[in-house]
């Protein structure tokens, strides 16, 4: 799974934490991108979107602790340098080329809201795969992902009607 070298103690193991991997890594993309969305922020909808945004990647940063410690468990390393499943720079640069403050920031929630979708599908397969591993733990710890990433999602949605 790892460049790093494993102390993994199963095959099945390896798949689980090689899933959570992608999880992380595309967690940390979309960390990324709301916290460059957050600091970017303008227009009228400035106040409310700026604190969403905030209280948003706070909520990511932590998940990675606990992402990162199952990772570990389960007999692996940590590794922030494998690719994500997007890249949020290409949507950083699409963003800041919108010139109207009001565009931007819808652009904004549209984007993160494309890109949850990528991160749920990723703890989705996740809990597949744990699932057939007959990994609780991790189970579990993608159903309080999903549940977090899903409101994340909805909260998005709702504040770009």
């Amino acid at each position: 799974m790892n460049k790093i070298s494993s102390i993994k103690t199963n095959p099945e193991q390896g798949s689980v934490a090689a899933a959570l991997q992608t999880v992380l890594n595309d967690s940390h993309a979309l960390y990324h991108l709301t916290h460059h969305c957050h600091f970017n922020v303008e227009g009228k909808h400035f106040y409310g979107l700026h604190h969403l945004f905030d209280e948003q990647y706070n909520e990511l940063f932590e998940s990675f602790d606990v992402i990162g410690e199952r990772i570990r468990a389960l007999g692996e390393y940590v590794d922030f340098t494998e690719a994500s499943s997007f890249d949020p720079s290409a949507k950083i640069k699409k963003i800041a080329s919108i010139p109207q403050a009001d565009e931007r920031a819808t652009a904004m929630v549209k984007d993160l809201v494309a890109m949850h979708d990528i991160v749920i599908a990723s703890c989705q397969s996740a809990k597949s795969i744990a699932d057939q591993a007959k990994d609780d733990v991790t189970v579990d710890l993608m159903i309080s992902r999903l549940a977090a990433l899903e409101k994340a999602k909805w909260m998005l949605l709702s504040s770009a009607k």
